[in-house]
């Protein structure tokens, strides 16, 4: 028998949106998973680095003004779930959206551990910075680790250099400076430059050669410790084994000695 057709199942078909073939629905989705992975994912974590793309990721944007924070890590070094997740936010804020790039290092990987060695990484986790003006082998990051401490520091660091032709990305420290030195010639320029260049790069190789040397004792001063509680550990065991074996010896002597007399 034919169905029958009322005027509501009738509207009601109307209004229904016409079904979308499967392909389309397929290449949508191929769409927005490309998008996302364009973007490092929708939540554009920290970015995974290695051999493979260290040169693209860290050397050229560093060499086009940009600013690269660095984790390198092992993966039998299991970090805190707090700093784990606030590198992760930092990651979030900062990567695709700004001057800064967050990038992470597993050391323990075939394709990075050339790169781990390369900029002297030995303990995990060690954080480094890469940007203009910075040594070309990074630099140490030795500042409070939590997600707000960090944030700043990015953010300072990441700040795109003043462009004294257009004034573009100068703040006022920068215009105050550019009035300074308004009247220098290109020699004035270049004897202050070169000056500046000194100074800072003898205080660097100073700060490297202490942290280095520091780096050296806290090692020595670990070990020692480590000395210091296994032999803690034994005295312990040893006067817990014959600690009252000699109270005993002690008032036998003291005894003895008395007699004597």
């Amino acid at each position: 028998a034919a169905a029958l057709t009322t005027p509501a199942t009738a509207s009601s078909a109307a209004r229904r949106p016409p079904r979308r073939p499967l392909a389309m629905l397929r290449c949508g989705l191929a769409v927005l998973t490309a998008t996302a992975a364009l973007w490092g994912g929708a939540d554009a974590e920290s970015l995974e680095a290695n051999e493979g793309n260290w040169d693209k990721e860290v050397i050229q944007r560093v060499e086009k003004g940009q600013f690269v924070f660095a984790k390198f890590q092992a993966a039998f070094v299991r970090p805190l779930q707090e700093a784990e997740a606030d590198w992760d936010k930092l990651g979030e804020k900062f990567n695709y959206k700004s001057n800064a790039l967050i990038i992470d290092i597993d050391c323990t990987v075939d394709n990075a551990k050339k790169v781990c060695e390369k900029y002297g990484v030995e303990g995990y986790p060690t954080l480094k910075y890469f940007g203009p003006g910075l040594a070309s082998d990074g630099e140490k990051y030795e500042d409070a680790r939590d997600y707000n401490a960090m944030v700043k520091f990015v953010k300072t660091k990441s700040k795109k250099p003043c462009d004294p032709a257009t004034l573009e990305n100068c703040d006022k420290k920068d215009k105050a400076y550019l009035e300074e030195i308004k009247d220098f010639d290109e020699a004035k320029l270049k004897e202050v430059k070169e000056q500046m260049e000194k100074e800072m790069n003898e205080l660097a190789a100073e700060q490297k050669e202490a942290s280095a040397l520091f780096d050296k004792q806290k090692e020595e001063a670990m070990a020692t410790m480590k000395t210091a509680d296994e032999l803690k550990a034994k005295l312990s065991k040893l006067q817990s084994k014959g600690g009252y074996k000699l109270l005993i010896l002690k008032q036998k002597t003291t005894e003895a000695a008395k007699t004597e007399l």
